[in-house]
């Protein structure tokens, strides 16, 4: 008797969370089930809410899409940050938009 778990459907993806406490910057990669990447994702989340340093974090993942003017594919960068309000505090130049 075989019994199908499923495992070869889960798609594998790619990301890059990066973390910055103050000035410093630590950037590791994460190959992971899109679930699992944002079950990390928002745990970390929680850590920088509650942490009383300056922490910024964010996750990326790069996408190929098709540029039909160009006739090429083009490699684009989907991310997602979020820093707590020590770091916005110390750092409030990073989130100034430009008009």
């Amino acid at each position: 008797m075989f019994i199908n778990f499923g495992f070869e459907e889960v798609n594998i993806e790619n990301y890059k969370v990066e973390l910055k406490i103050g000035n410093e910057i630590k950037i590791q990669k994460l190959t992971a089930p899109s679930d699992m990447a944002q079950m990390q994702f928002k745990q970390l989340l929680k850590n920088t809410m509650q942490s009383q340093e300056p922490v910024r974090i964010s996750i990326s993942q790069e996408e190929q899409v098709w540029n039909q003017y160009r006739k090429e594919w083009k490699v684009i960068e989907n991310k997602i940050q979020f820093a707590n309000k020590t770091y916005m505090e110390n750092y409030p130049e990073e989130f100034k938009e430009d008009c």
